[in-house]
């Protein structure tokens, strides 16, 4: 969670999509109190999760459940038979569906529409840290995300990087165009006055 929280420190009125190592109850409502909405993926295992979104029994294909709170919502949607995907939101507090034929809730179009740097990390790890999809002990987890967080921050240092270099090479043009602006007064100076002489 803290991860989280320092990512998104200074930010205001933006939605988070996590994935469910972060997704939380908890981080849903630290970020609120920042004006900022989460949406996220939620592991089975969470003990603030209702018992009645985990039981498949006798669900039907397409079926979701909600449980909501004042703030937050979770839904359970099984798009195959005995197959359980949650997600939780406080960005939305209704049940809608989608009215198509797999009728998903409303929730996993936020979830779908901003995943795309929650899978970035995901390949970029499956990559680079193939461990990840082993059980590790607690402090590999730790090692393992200290590894994550190094690498995005490398990532983020060389797109700042980048940026600098464009300033600079943006900062060295305004001073070409100076320095020739500098060189046309100049000469048009010396004409002039190569003028004034001619004309004596």
């Amino acid at each position: 969670m803290r991860v989280v929280l320092d990512m998104t420190q200074g930010l205001r009125g933006h939605n988070i999509t996590c994935d469910n190592f972060f997704t939380s109850y908890s981080l849903g409502q630290e970020l609120l109190k920042s004006k900022l909405t989460m949406v996220g993926t939620v592991r089975k295992n969470k003990p603030e999760l209702p018992s009645a979104l985990l039981n498949m029994q006798n669900r039907a294909v397409n079926s979701s459940k909600f449980a909501f709170t004042d703030t937050t919502i979770v839904v359970s949607y099984s798009p195959k038979k005995r197959k359980n995907v949650l997600l939780m939101s406080t960005l939305r507090h209704d049940a809608a569906v989608i009215s198509r034929d797999d009728r998903k809730p409303t929730i996993f179009l936020d979830y779908n529409a901003n995943k795309g740097g929650v899978d970035n990390l995901d390949k970029v790890t499956e990559n680079v840290y193939p461990q990840l999809l082993q059980p590790l002990s607690e402090s590999s987890k730790l090692r393992t995300l200290l590894h994550q967080c190094l690498l995005y921050l490398c990532l983020c240092y060389l797109a700042l990087l980048h940026l600098c270099l464009l300033y600079l090479a943006l900062l060295h043009l305004c001073l070409l165009y100076l320095a020739l602006l500098h060189l046309c007064l100049r000469l048009g100076r010396n004409l002039n006055g190569a003028r004034a002489v001619l004309q004596t």
